[in-house]
């Protein structure tokens, strides 16, 4: 076994290089079909990769809010970029219309961009009955509620 130790060591280390850890991604909406976000509460610990997306639609995908309402507590030390809702891409579509919706980012970040709601390159995302709460953040750092690039839309 003592043999093996070595290279399974380095197995592992080059694994985990190579394959980047992604955060809490509770619903990642690659192109059709339509996902459900999810209900209930949920903490997301943000530094837990470089950047990271909660509800992540992408390549047309779809997320879509179901009855009941979901609150997202994001905890972390304010080193991580972190887009709670990110809807990147031509008809990208996060729609949180059903319930409310509550997300919690109140962490100092030190060196990250926050974001409570993003919209990219074409994405909607639309927010109905929703709190979104960002820590203050030191000068030069990027902390925002809801952000959009054109042509992309944040509606409430």
């Amino acid at each position: 076994m003592h043999r093996y130790a070595a290279f399974l060591l380095s197995f592992l280390a080059g694994f985990l290089f190579l394959n980047p850890v992604q955060a809490q991604t509770l619903v990642d909406a690659d192109g059709p079909p339509p996902q459900d976000a999810p209900t209930g509460t949920h903490n997301v610990n943000a530094d837990t990769a470089t950047a990271s997306s909660i509800l992540y639609a992408h390549n047309g995908g779809t997320i879509t809010g179901q009855t009941g309402n979901l609150t997202l507590n994001v905890t972390g030390n304010g080193t991580q970029e972190v887009r709670a809702l990110n809807a990147v891409g031509t008809s990208s579509l996060i729609e949180m219309t059903a319930g409310e919706t509550v997300i919690n980012m109140l962490i100092n970040p030190t060196s990250a961009h926050y974001r409570g709601a993003i919209a990219d390159s074409g994405g909607t995302v639309t927010l109905t009955h929703g709190t979104i709460s960002l820590g203050p953040g030191p000068p030069l750092v990027r902390v925002r509620t809801a952000e959009w690039r054109r042509p992309s839309k944040i509606r409430s």
